[in-house]
């Protein structure tokens, strides 16, 4: 039965806090105490190394498959941008095309298209507001409360806040942490 790396940790951990107790035994009855006390001891420094090695050994393996995830990701997401990036040159390709079709149409005069392979349609499509200076807009409407803005909640600049309180700003509510991560090569 395999060992678990949590379970090494907590044998680790139990087996140090035994030290206290190996120099709390009783050992006169022992022909030489001293020399039973450092078999004990040894016995102790054998059975932590041993654990460590083990857990070394468990964390290589988990440190591999990290290793191995992290490519998988490398390479799904390079897949990703080469299919995001065809995705958008179809779209692209899409649009050039129906916009090229949709004004000969117009040109011939032709709402309808009837053809085994398609069926080619002009359709006077849906209403959408237009702004030609937004900027310009927004001011007016802004002076005229008309109804026709939303604002959004405010974002934090978590970059300003450190920089803030790397220069001694003192701010309520923020702090400062480093969080321990692990990295694998």
């Amino acid at each position: 039965m395999s060992t678990k790396l949590y379970e090494l940790t907590n044998d680790f951990n139990d087996i140090f806090d035994r030290l206290d107790d190996l120099y709390d035994l009783d050992l006169s009855d022992e022909a030489d105490p001293e020399a039973a006390r450092n078999e004990l001891l040894e016995n102790w420094f054998l059975t932590l190394d041993a654990i460590e090695g083990e857990f070394e050994s468990k964390a290589e393996n988990i440190g591999v498959f990290i290793k191995n995830l992290k490519a998988d990701e490398a390479a799904l997401s390079e897949e990703k941008r080469c299919i995001d990036a065809r995705l958008k040159a179809k779209r692209n390709a899409i649009e050039r095309l129906s916009s090229y079709l949709l004004g000969e149409m117009e040109a011939m005069h032709r709402k309808k298209i009837d053809r085994p392979k398609a069926l080619i349609s002009v359709n006077a499509g849906r209403e959408s507001v237009k702004i030609s200076d937004e900027n310009a807009f927004i001011a007016w409407a802004e002076e005229h409360d008309k109804n026709l803005l939303t604002y959004r909640k405010p974002d934090i600049s978590k970059t300003g806040v450190k920089n803030a309180m790397a220069s001694g700003e003192k701010l309520p509510y923020a702090s400062i942490t480093k969080t321990p991560y692990i990295t694998v090569k």
